[in-house]
């Protein structure tokens, strides 16, 4: 068997993927027509420590395929690991980078160089699924799911952003606002609205639904509403079961968690973390409702990285911490309940919600790592099997320069990526991708097409 050592110089965190002496890793370029489906090798990799969801334990691992298995197979190529960690791939469960032409295949390309091989794009113009999906059988990019237009209220969230946002895209607001609705975002102000907007939102193939439940407490106060009702959302709910789809809510407050969890809502989009509220109940999750999230199976993305910026520390100092305050618990009591926390970062490079979660000293780097590369990943793909490194599993995992459960950082510090059996090549430009501002960011990323 050929026998391929990768080298053993140290690369800086965005120095990824460094070359083997008898194996070139120079990442496949972005507009690569190779078929990324095409290519698996059979490989053995010796000598390296595996991640098994808690700790690392030496042994080789075997290519086949496209699929890990049992035995090597005749012929195979040798990857010599020894002194490396091997993870699976990392998975970014709340994004919206994904938003349509170069700025969605530049920001491919960044995460696959950032390990991150599965993610979920959770709220987006139809354009940007049907132009990512058209350009991703022939290239190179992680798997990504789309929940497409979320629904929401008249000028609830995330309506107003795009009101915003007409300036910076050189339309008039009316054009502006005409090419999104039904397209980034859809109004639902009752059921006889939702039986207008359902078949126009099931024709763009959407793969989970997102939905905007912010602040139903008002539905309770008769206020103005922030969001969706609840009884919209419990029919948005019947509907999507039929479809087989998964719904997901933004949320804002406990209560909004409350009526999610009566409803059976799947996925949680956020925690609360915001601050001034005289209402401290609204911000901070109760051992018991984090224990009926636990029971629920109900995946919850903190968006940690984005709510420590609201305030901002240089502004408001106080009001900073008090958020961070906030998160830190609301982080502990659904560790203590083993709810099911996932990696999504609402931002614009995954990495970072892992960084903000670390801060907050409620998980352990061991824990962190097992959220990022096997929780995350099968909760956008369930059905697949991934975001595990057993005989059967699709052949997809990052070889590392160090052990990331002493330093979480080494998780970024790739030697080699392999997708689903196919060794990934380094692009020349790797380096300006990294260095580059990433497309899109929050619901921002959208734009007319």
């Amino acid at each position: 068997m050929a026998e391929v050592q990768p080298d053993q110089q140290p690369t800086a965190r965005f120095n990824m993927f460094t070359r083997a002496s008898q194996l070139s890793l120079s990442f496949i370029l972005l507009l690569t027509t190779t078929a990324p489906t095409a290519n698996a090798e059979a490989i053995t990799i010796t000598g390296a420590q595996v991640f098994d969801g808690e700790r690392f334990i030496q042994r080789d691992i075997h290519i086949e395929d496209g699929l890990i298995t049992e035995a090597p197979a005749e012929g195979a190529k040798t990857i010599d690991a020894e002194g490396r960690y091997i993870i699976p791939p990392h998975a970014e469960a709340h994004t919206h980078v994904f938003w349509g032409g170069a700025g969605s295949f530049n920001s491919a390309s960044r995460y696959l160089l950032e390990g991150v091989f599965y993610a979920a794009c959770m709220n987006n113009g139809t354009y940007a699924a049907d132009e990512y999906r058209a350009w991703r059988p022939d290239n190179e990019g992680p798997d990504v799911i789309f929940a497409n237009g979320g629904i929401t209220a008249t000028e609830c969230h995330p309506v107003a952003l795009y009101r915003d946002l007409h300036t910076r895209f050189g339309q008039p607001l009316e054009t502006f606002m005409k090419n999104n609705e039904n397209s980034a975002f859809y109004i639902a102000d009752t059921v006889q609205d939702l039986d207008v907007i359902w078949p126009k939102f099931l024709a763009t193939n959407p793969e989970i639904v997102k939905t905007y439940l912010l602040e139903s407490e008002s539905f309770d106060t008769f206020d103005k509403p922030k969001g969706l009702s609840p009884w919209v959302l419990r029919e948005i709910i019947k509907r999507a079961r039929e479809e087989n789809l998964r719904v997901a809510a933004h949320i804002e407050t406990t209560r909004d968690i409350e009526r999610a969890l009566d409803l059976g809502v799947d996925w949680l989009a956020h925690l609360p973390y915001g601050v001034g509220r005289e209402d401290k109940d609204a911000l901070r999750l109760s051992p018991e409702l984090a224990q009926r999230l636990a029971e629920a199976g109900t995946f919850i993305t903190p968006t940690t990285s984005v709510a420590w910026g609201i305030p901002k520390e240089e502004e408001d100092p106080e009001g900073y911490e008090a958020c961070r305050a906030v998160l830190r618990d609301n982080l502990r009591v659904l560790r203590e309940a083993g709810a099911r926390v996932i990696i999504g970062s609402d931002a614009f490079v995954p990495w970072t919600e892992v960084q903000a979660m670390k801060s907050l000293d409620v998980y352990t780097n061991a824990e962190l790592l097992r959220m990022s590369t096997m929780d995350t990943p099968k909760a956008i793909y369930p059905e697949r099997a991934i975001g595990a490194l057993t005989p059967g599993s699709e052949a997809s995992l990052l070889i590392l320069e160090g052990c990331p459960i002493d330093d979480l950082d080494n998780a970024q510090r790739i030697a080699i990526a392999i997708k689903q059996g196919r060794i990934l090549e380094r692009p020349e430009n790797a380096d300006e991708i990294m260095e580059s501002e990433p497309a899109g960011g929050g619901h921002l990323c959208n734009h007319p097409h």
